[in-house]
């Protein structure tokens, strides 16, 4: 009887996963993106009047909170699926949005792309964009929890993320790549309320059992 009761625990408890779930990532920049060319993101870029646009610091970290749940409908198509927040940071500048009517969301069997108009921070692009890859082919029925150990990289960029550096210098956006993807702490998947009741009732049956025995 107790085999059996840890047997339905391990079977059922995957069933019952909270959502939504916020996902962290890190990266790092790899390169700003003038209109004069390609600016090396280990060096600080500063405007004419000395104000810093960005600090040299190539290090990048986030968050994106998915709800594989969600039915969404917008401008990526309709389905179950949806990007509720989301938000990264590099070289002293935070970029975040929250969905809304231009945002985009396609899944690709081992891929998962999201990109947002015109978000808010940085400079205000009009685009910004991250691509996660997994090994496998996750997504290939569509929406579906982010297989965490599998993931092998992504990338990230923002696009006409206008800073005028002077008279004939403007950055353009940045670009970089996710290197690590993990599952925030406090969203870790758990057992809803109905397999909590169940596992409780199983377990006042299984001492009811040990007595008559």
């Amino acid at each position: 009887m107790r085999n059996l009761f840890f047997v339905l625990i391990i079977t059922f408890s995957p069933l019952a996963i909270s959502s939504p779930i916020k996902y962290s990532f890190e990266g790092y920049t790899s390169f700003i993106n003038l209109n004069s060319g390609d600016h090396d993101p280990e060096s600080p870029l500063i405007r004419d009047d000395g104000v810093v646009i960005t600090n040299g610091d190539s290090f990048m970290q986030g968050h994106i909170v998915f709800d594989p749940d969600q039915v969404r409908s917008g401008a990526g198509g309709t389905g179950l699926g949806e990007v509720l927040s989301w938000s990264f940071s590099t070289q002293g500048l935070t970029y975040q949005g929250s969905g809304g009517g231009f945002h985009y969301l396609t899944f690709e069997n081992s891929s998962f792309k999201y990109h947002d108009e015109i978000p808010t921070g940085g400079y205000g692009p009009d685009v910004a964009y991250m691509d996660f890859n997994f090994n496998g082919d996750p997504f290939a029925l569509g929406a579906d929890f982010f297989p965490v150990a599998d993931f092998i990289g992504g990338k990230f960029f923002t696009s006409i993320d206008i800073a005028k550096v002077d008279d004939d210098t403007a950055m353009w956006g940045l670009e970089g790549k996710i290197t690590d993807l993990q599952v925030d702490q406090w969203s870790v998947p758990a057992p809803s309320s109905i397999w909590i009741m169940a596992f409780g009732l199983l377990g006042i049956f299984f001492k009811l059992y040990k007595r008559k025995v």
